[in-house]
Formats: structure tokens, sequence, C-alpha cells
């Protein structure tokens, strides 16, 4: 047996971004004061975004449905109406060390 193979046996490969066809889930949104928003799975870290004279707090969210690669860093005051609880519980784990930064 040989390890060559003809040019002609060959074909194109599929113009798909997935080439094993598999269907992408889209995350959960709900809707808010009429504005559809993504459904948060968790809080992963928080940091505090020294731009400008004001810090912000942010935390970097997980969405639902969403893989790592997918998480994004959203202000503190954008959560606090739709995910306070998940905020306030997000900071009751966090060491008192870092809570004061």
């Amino acid at each position: 047996m040989s390890d060559v193979v003809s040019i002609a046996q060959l074909t194109p490969a599929l113009k798909t971004s997935d080439p094993f066809s598999r269907g992408t889930e889209m995350p959960e949104k709900i809707c808010v004061e009429g504005q559809d928003q993504w459904v948060i799975d968790k809080l992963v870290k928080r940091r505090v975004s020294n731009r400008g004279r004001n810090p912000q707090t942010e935390y970097l969210v997980r969405w639902k449905g969403c893989g790592a690669e997918e998480d994004e860093w959203v202000k503190r005051i954008e959560l606090v109406w739709t995910a306070e609880e998940m905020v306030r519980e997000f900071e009751s784990r966090l060491p008192m060390a870092e809570e004061n930064k």
C-alpha cells in the first residue's frame, strides 16, 4: 500500500464555518422594559477601571448558552437593574482585600 494520493481523488472542502454542520444554539434572551437582553449565567471576575475621573467597577459576565470566549466586561451600573442579587452574591464571596480595591 502506498502513502501517495492522486490529486484526482481529492474533492474541494465545504465552504461552511462548521465542517460538521452542527446547529448553533442562540443564547437565551429576556425582555426587560421592552428591550431584549441576554440572560447572565454567572459573574466571573471584577475589576475597577481607572479611565477618566471616576473609577468604574466592571464585571466579567458569562452569558447563558455561551462559552468563555463570549465573556464580556459590563459596568456595574448596567447590571444593577437586571442582576442586582447576582452582583450582591458575587461581592459577598470576594475576599476582604479585593473588596476594598
